[in-house]
């Protein structure tokens, strides 16, 4: 018989991520890089207070050990009234997911009291919500098992990487698109020397991302990236993060001039890319962002990475590197009327779905 008392579930609105515990736990899990150590620290030391938001944070133990073996790393939003739970995401995660170690997901899924006794230490609420979730997320579909699940409009995009790169290239592009971005590589070299340089020094990774800030100011409305709250929180992910390998900010220059700025993050030998900006004028017809992209594909290959993620959108760009669309999922339980017609309105494509859009509008800005 499955055992309803394996795990003590915790509600929390604050929490170590930094710790051994969640190290571990992180690294002998399917999460994401938007699940990282030093991300989640970050969003909820910074970023979720100085936007008013409630953090809540689930952990279930191991009864008999204390082990950590679940952390659902949550918030609690109000739109127009309507209170909801939802991953701690506010529109700059491409990924939600639970972080729950492999070897335990078995268990957590026999614990037939498990979804019972999460729901009932998150409410009073209207509506438990999680977007963009991966296929793999067998234990958050069954804290959510009741409820409903569908799948996204926009897909995830990935594609393997190795090296050699031309062996690479040549694999995975049309001979078009390469003829296309060595022609541009010389066009560029026209204005003068070309160089792609990865940043490790924090002034140096601050005056990119301030650039980077300026560059996309006139491409992109509502960019999250011109609020200062956000801002803060990308350049102290790229300062600290480029310390243990999480992020990457590199730049493509042209002479003296920076013509293009690219980060990324860096989780289980895959780089994915965030964001990006490129600089008007006469460059900008030589598509400096997509060669940009082709420096970092090179770049991290000979690093050894075995697969690069353009992340989520369905821009037509990343087919031309070869990107291939994954299924993401939303799973939503009402917890009230009220959330139930709020579910019903979001499906039908209602003031939900606007709100929830509104707010995650910077995960299909990139390039350009």
């Amino acid at each position: 018989m499955p055992n309803r008392q394996c795990y003590k579930i915790e509600y929390l609105d604050s929490y170590d991520f930094l710790s051994e515990e969640f190290r571990l736990l992180f690294e002998a899990s399917n999460a994401t890089v938007f699940q990282h150590p030093l991300w989640l620290h970050l969003m909820y030391q910074d970023l979720i207070p100085k936007c008013g938001i409630t953090p809540v944070i689930i952990t279930a133990r191991d009864r008999k050990t204390n082990a950590l073996k679940l952390v659902l790393p949550l918030v609690r939003t109000t739109y127009a009234g309507l209170t909801c739970i939802e991953p701690a995401d506010l529109g700059i995660c491409d990924y939600n997911a639970e972080i729950s170690i492999n070897s335990s997901d078995e268990d957590l899924l026999l614990d037939t009291g498990l979804r019972e006794k999460i729901v009932k230490e998150l409410r009073p609420v209207h509506l438990i919500f999680f977007r963009k979730v991966p296929s793999n997320c067998e234990v958050l579909e069954q804290v959510l098992g009741e409820g409903e699940m569908g799948e996204m409009e926009n897909c995830a995009h990935d594609v393997k990487l190795f090296a050699p790169y031309e062996d690479w290239q040549k694999e995975i592009m049309s001979s078009s698109f390469r003829k296309t971005l060595r022609r541009n590589r010389r066009k560029l070299e026209d204005f003068g020397a070309v160089s792609y340089e990865v940043l490790e020094d924090p002034v140096e990774i601050q005056l990119a991302l301030d650039l980077m800030r300026e560059q996309r100011s006139a491409r992109y409305e509502d960019d999250l990236f011109q609020q200062d709250n956000f801002f803060d929180f990308y350049s102290t992910v790229a300062k600290e993060g480029v310390k243990n390998g999480l992020a990457q900010t590199s730049i493509l220059r042209v002479g003296s001039d920076i013509v293009a700025v690219e980060f990324g993050l860096i989780h289980d030998q895959c780089y994915h890319f965030i964001l990006g900006g490129i600089s008007d004028g006469p460059y900008s017809k030589l598509s400096p962002g997509i060669l940009a992209m082709d420096y970092v594909l090179e770049y991290r290959a000979e690093q050894g990475d075995k697969r690069a993620d353009f992340t989520i959108g369905d821009e037509a760009y990343k087919a031309r590197f070869g990107a291939t669309p994954t299924q993401l999922k939303h799973i939503a339980q009402a917890e009230s009327v009220v959330g139930a017609l709020a579910l019903q309105a979001y499906n039908q494509g209602g003031i939900v779905k606007t709100l929830v859009k509104k707010a995650a509008n910077i995960a299909g800005q990139r390039f350009g």
